[in-house]
Parts: structure tokens; sequence; C-alpha cells
């Protein structure tokens, strides 16, 4: 296009990839003898792996990485609420944490009884 301010061709079109979506977790089952959540979500469109979080009411956290749709955080303190949450990342970036999941691990073992 040409006018009496600019002269200007068509530019080119360039593909931009967004973000993954949030995914959405399915369940989260605690596993009360080895202390070990499983978590399991659903895929998001263009992911190309995942972590898990499980953090603490204190900030502590623990997680897991995958490639599917589960994954084990293990060694979950007993005692404790936290709140499990997924990433989807694709190389680039990441998606926003997905709705929190909240767990309470076992109590602990009374102490001096």
């Amino acid at each position: 296009a040409s006018d009496s301010t600019c002269n200007q061709s068509q530019s080119s079109m360039v593909e931009i990839q967004t973000a993954p979506c949030s995914p959405r977790i399915v369940s989260a089952y605690l596993e009360c003898t080895t202390h070990t959540v499983s978590v399991l979500w659903e895929l998001s469109d263009g992911a190309m792996n995942y972590i898990a979080i499980a953090e603490g009411m204190e900030g502590d956290r623990y997680s897991c990485n995958a490639t599917e749709e589960n994954c084990e955080i293990v060694d979950l303190p007993c005692g404790q609420m936290y709140n499990i949450t997924i990433l989807a990342m694709d190389g680039n970036c990441s998606s926003l944490p997905s709705p929190a999941f909240e767990i309470q691990t076992v109590p602990c073992i009374p102490q001096n009884v």
C-alpha cells in the first residue's frame, strides 16, 4: 500500500503458539502407608510435560514430573494439609496452575507416650 505518508508492503504471517491451558485434576489419592499422593489429571492441548506440586500451608513444596496424565508425589510429611496443583508446559511457557485439590496427610505417630 502507498499513500502520501506511508509506503508499506504486506508483511508475512507469523504463527504464534500460546501457552497450554491449565490442566484439570481428576483425582488425588493418598497412599497412607507410603506417604505418597497419586495425582491424575486431564491432558492439555499443546503440553509436552507436566509438573504436579504439593504445597504445604507453611510453604514447603514437593513435586513430580510427567509426560502423561499422572504421577506420584512421594514422602509427604505426616499431619500436614497440602494444596495439589498441576502445571502444563510446552517447552517455552507454562500454563496457569490448575485449581487446587486439598489433601490431608496421615496423622503423625504420637511421641513420648
